[in-house]
């Protein structure tokens, strides 16, 4: 049997290294500080008493406060899974792969529509992070789709 080809032999096998391109170093950022902000939202969310009000529109009448504590957990949960999944993309997005990159830009248009229609009922300080939030991550995308991250982007194609 054969033996491996040596580490060196690998690399010029899958052509030369592409060095990352400044706008994947931006957008990475970008994701670290909107994941950032997000965290805000979602402590602010817990601590506030919107949680009872809100329950209260949805149930037609005064929540209990066990039901207040569950939902209140439920978002603390929730929150920090996708802060999470935000950040992890966002490493893995940085180290070329494109699969995180476009799953980046699924969630990441998903969370400006939802941040878009929750606007009407924000409060000043809420408004202000979602605003925020959402120009952070439409930047972000666009960083990632730049014609030198998407060279990058492609290297790594041919490089896996």
């Amino acid at each position: 049997m054969p033996a491996a080809p040596a580490v060196n032999e690998q690399q010029e096998l899958a052509g030369p290294a592409v060095a990352r391109p400044k706008p994947v170093d931006n957008s990475f950022v970008l994701w670290l500080i909107g994941a950032g902000l997000y965290l805000v939202f979602v402590i602010l969310g817990t601590a506030t008493g919107s949680t009872r009000e809100g329950l209260e529109r949805s149930f037609g009448r005064p929540p209990t406060d066990a039901e207040v504590n569950t939902a209140k957990i439920f978002g603390l949960v929730i929150g920090l899974a996708m802060i999470g999944l935000f950040v992890l993309f966002a490493f893995m997005m940085r180290a070329g792969r494109n699969w995180a990159r476009i799953t980046l830009t699924v969630l990441g248009g998903i969370s400006i529509v939802l941040n878009l229609f929750g606007i009407r009922s924000a409060g000043a300080l809420n408004l202000i992070i979602t605003l925020v939030l959402v120009v952070l991550v439409a930047a972000a995308i666009y960083l990632m789709y730049r014609p030198e991250s998407n060279n990058y982007f492609s290297a790594g194609r041919v490089r896996q």
